[in-house]
């Protein structure tokens, strides 16, 4: 079968792609560990966090660096993951494959934590794109509420939240909620974040 246009030009931009060439040298997934790395660095994540949750976490990159961050801060973190696809093993991680809207896999998120409640929730997810960029971005923010709803149930006093979220519709909107719920709040968008990508972390500091 004959490659596509668009499948050749995939393959150039990760040849050339530095974040991909770092992240193949340092043993990362994927070269979205650069993100949360930038986040981390600008606010702090995991100083205090010694339980997190990695919503749309396959391949497995996030959850990487949040291994490795903790053991450089010379502490354990109980790190719970969630995606709608399977996610290589990784040791001593609880993962969960499923889809988050469903009210049965955030009950079992939920029930994995037990009687504690998470320093950290991160979200690297994003729907399923369609292509209408009117319906994505519903979709989009859909998501993210959904999100901000999860972690006002399971996130501690003056936890932090990262949600990915995406420029459009809607997006103030998003960003109005998530600033009631939060004592600090910041629009961030990493380096290693494409140039030509809308998408934009929403960064929710000191849950009230």
């Amino acid at each position: 079968m004959k490659e596509s246009a668009s499948s050749k030009n995939w393959k150039r931009r990760q040849a050339r792609d530095p974040f991909v060439k770092k992240a193949q040298k340092e043993n990362y997934r994927a070269r979205s560990a650069y993100k949360l790395e930038e986040l981390d660095k600008n606010f702090n994540l995991f100083a205090r966090s010694k339980v997190v949750i990695d919503l749309g976490s396959a391949p497995g990159a996030w959850t990487q660096y949040a291994i490795r961050r903790s053991e450089q801060l010379s502490k354990k973190i109980k790190l719970i993951a969630l995606d709608l696809l399977e996610m290589p093993y990784i040791p001593e991680i609880d993962f969960f494959q499923g889809d988050f809207t469903d009210e049965a896999i955030k009950q079992k998120l939920k029930l994995c934590l037990a009687d504690q409640k998470a320093h950290l929730i991160l979200s690297d997810m994003a729907p399923n794109m369609s292509g209408v960029r009117s319906v994505d971005d519903g979709r989009a923010i859909n998501l993210c509420e959904e999100v901000v709803e999860f972690a006002n149930d399971c996130l501690s006093a003056e936890g932090n939240l990262i949600c990915k979220s995406f420029h459009g519709a809607y997006f103030e909107d998003f960003l109005s909620v998530v600033k009631k719920n939060y004592h600090k709040t910041h629009c961030f968008k990493p380096q290693s974040s494409r140039p030509q990508s809308r998408e934009i972390y929403v960064v929710g500091l000191s849950k009230k």
